[in-house]
Parts: C-alpha cells; sequence; structure tokens
C-alpha cells in the first residue's frame, strides 16, 4: 500500500518528525539524562549511608554488649568485695569464727592474730587456734566456714587425740590450725 501524499503533506510530516525527534533530544538532554544522573547521585548516597547505618548499628550493638559486660563485670565486682573485702575488719572475723564453733559444738582453746602477710594483691590474716571437738564437728566448721562471704583457708592442721571432758563428753580431738582469710589491698581498714 503505497500513500500518495502531496509535497506539502511530506513537509508537514517531515517537520513533525524533526520538531518530534528536537523534543526528544532536549527531553533527553535538560530533563531525563538530569534526573537518571541525580537517580544515580541519590542511589550511590542511599548505599553510602545504609552502610553507614549498618556500621552505626555494629557499634551501638557493640556498645549495649559493653554496657552489659560492665554491669556483669561491677556486679561481680561487688560479690568479690564480699569476699576479699577491702577491711581488715577483726571484729567481724573473731564473730564470725567464734558463732560457726559454737554451732559445731567445737571448743576454741586459743585464737591468736598472727602478723599479716602481704602479697602482690592482697593480704593474708592468720590466726593460730587450738580446737577441741570431734572428727564430725570439726569437719562441719570447716565446711561451714568456707560456705560464709568471707574466704576463709585452713594450712597446717595437725590432730590429737583427746580427752573427753565433762563438758565436752563427744570431744576425741583436738586441732592446732592455722585459720586464715584476705584482705584486698585496693582499700584502707
Amino acid at each position: 500500500m503505497k500513500l500518495n501524499l502531496t509535497k506539502e503533506q511530506q513537509q508537514q510530516i517531515a517537520t513533525a518528525i524533526m520538531f518530534l525527534a528536537l523534543g526528544s533530544y532536549l527531553y533527553y538532554k535538560y530533563f531525563y539524562s538530569q534526573i537518571t544522573l541525580k537517580i544515580k547521585a541519590n542511589t550511590v548516597k542511599i548505599e553510602e549511608l545504609s552502610e553507614r547505618l549498618t556500621k552505626l548499628e555494629r557499634r551501638a550493638a557493640q556498645r549495649d554488649r559493653l554496657r552489659r559486660e560492665i554491669a556483669s563485670a561491677e556486679s561481680e565486682w561487688e560479690t568479690l568485695k564480699l569476699k576479699l573485702p577491702e577491711e581488715t575488719d577483726l571484729p567481724s572475723i573473731l564473730e564470725t569464727i567464734t558463732v560457726l564453733a559454737q554451732k559445731s559444738r567445737i571448743k576454741i582453746g586459743s585464737l591468736s592474730p598472727q602478723a599479716l602477710r602481704a602479697l602482690e594483691l592482697y593480704e593474708e590474716i592468720p590466726f593460730s587456734t587450738n580446737l577441741t571437738g570431734s572428727y564430725h564437728d570439726l569437719a562441719q566448721f570447716l565446711t561451714s566456714l568456707a560456705g560464709v562471704e568471707r574466704i576463709f583457708h585452713a594450712r597446717n592442721v595437725g590432730l590429737n587425740q583427746a580427752t573427753p571432758s565433762v563438758e565436752q563428753p563427744w570431744a576425741t580431738i583436738n586441732a592446732s590450725l592455722s585459720l586464715i582469710t584476705f584482705k584486698y589491698k585496693g582499700g584502707g581498714g
């Protein structure tokens, strides 16, 4: 099918095609390409901000984790301060030993504080003591000392046969030992 167009119609179509081409070129040059460039630039910015946000979220998560670790360490420190206090507090130490001995049916023959022994992070507070009771009562006394908040340690335990008395008919052993507790060097006291 052949179209018979007049010269004027052909010129009008050619002009329309030229205007359409020129319009398309101007649209592309001044609008579409500028919008495409802005889209590309914004895409790069979005990617950069997304990476930055991811890094900041990781840092925030680390910060939260570190805060939890610090809180846990502080809690552990408070617990440890009870086991290894910064003060000597001799009256409390003597009361603890005396009360536990009475509960365990142990008779304290002597309880003498000895010279402090300074080590790098803590000091040892030793007591020389002589105890009388049954073997079971002595074991119960030492076990109950292990259960108190403050750390106690028994060294140089010596056992001898005891003669039962009217006060302690169940007493079968005399024990001589060093009871040692500790003090953290970081504080006064």
